[in-house]
């Protein structure tokens, strides 16, 4: 009990400061350095949905680096690995591994990854200088505690590192998470603020602070059909919904743009099938030629006793379609890998 009371505090007390550390971001959000691979998806099912996955209960262990709350003893002990084949000469490989901490408590430690392959360089002159190379790293501890049957809380804190030529930044930012689910109704909801945080070093003398954001996520189950839809919200930042929203478009497509729906077919337990739809990518692709399928995404996946496969496609360039592949596992252990 005691045990149990202190995971509860020490949740408690993390969760207090996020919200402290987010109000402070809000005010500066305008000069606040943004990281966009830890907005790329970890999982197939992720971009299968539409691009993001704040409500998807099940043991993948990688749809926490969505909602540090979605991890859990379901997910404990399977050892998660996926790559993204982002575009000719991009890649991004996430790693996720925890256990349980005492009966409602669980821990895991993670790493995203993105290189960038080479880039050519020229100067002000538009002479070659030569190529260079570009890399992002963000190595991540999350802790998730069981609040009650239904509501679980969690915080994932992450440490990151760019490197650009020659220059490099570090930044340390928190994601909070909380996840409900209720198995009787099929209801799953998700709320996350994510990369709340600072600059440790910058590329120039300037310390921003990270964009932060505030996603919102809703998931229905029909019982009797094996069916569900999925929806979640992003972009709630009021600075970043101010700054990133077209005034010139239709106010339908602007909120459409903080959207992102996916559908999921479940015809057995052991195999899935998915399609999903991002307006704001299908909108930003089409100003630059994007056919009709921009926004679009279709993903399927199966498991068997020991390990989950996966496999999703979509495009987030006019010039390439990406592709992702994942794989959880306990190796064959009934319980852990280590």
């Amino acid at each position: 009990m005691q045990k149990r009371r202190s995971s509860l505090s020490l949740l408690i007390a993390l969760l207090l400061f996020v919200s402290l550390l987010s109000k402070e971001t809000c005010t500066a959000q305008s000069k606040a350095r943004s990281y966009p691979f830890l907005n790329l998806p970890a999982t197939a099912h992720t971009v299968a949905i539409g691009g993001i996955s704040l409500t998807y209960v099940d043991d993948n262990p990688g749809v926490a680096f969505d909602n540090p709350a979605l991890y859990g003893e379901e997910s404990a002990g399977r050892l998660f690995l996926s790559y993204l084949h982002y575009m000719t000469g991009t890649h991004s490989a996430n790693a996720l591994y925890g256990l349980p901490f005492n009966e409602r408590a669980s821990w895991a430690v993670g790493l995203r990854a993105m290189n960038y392959g080479k880039i050519e360089g020229y100067d002000v002159h538009n002479q070659a200088t030569g190529s260079f190379s570009a890399t992002d790293i963000a190595l991540e501890g999350l802790f998730n505690y069981e609040l009650t049957d239904m509501l679980r809380g969690a915080l994932a804190i992450k440490l990151i590192y760019s490197n650009i030529e020659r220059y490099n930044a570090l930044a340390l930012a928190v994601d909070a998470g909380l996840s409900y689910y209720n198995s009787k109704k099929g209801v799953s909801l998700g709320a996350t603020i994510t990369n709340a945080g600072l600059t440790l070093l910058s590329y120039d003398q300037s310390k921003p602070l990270t964009a932060w954001d505030l996603r919102l996520g809703y998931s229905q189950a029909f019982l009797h059909a094996p069916i569900k839809l999925h929806f979640t919200a992003y972009g709630l930042n009021p600075i970043v919904l101010r700054s990133s929203t077209p005034t010139q478009r239709r106010v339908s497509e602007r909120i459409l743009r903080h959207f992102t729906m996916g559908i999921e077919y479940r015809p057995f337990k052991n195999f899935w099938l998915a399609a999903g739809y991002n307006p704001r990518l299908a909108q930003d692709l089409h100003i630059v030629g994007g056919s009709f399928i921009s926004g679009l995404s279709l993903g399927v996946g199966f498991s068997a006793r020991h390990f989950q496969v996966s496999l999703a496609a979509s495009r987030y360039h006019t010039s390439a379609l990406s592709f992702i592949f994942t794989v959880s596992t306990t190796l064959g252990d009934e319980r852990f890998i280590f």
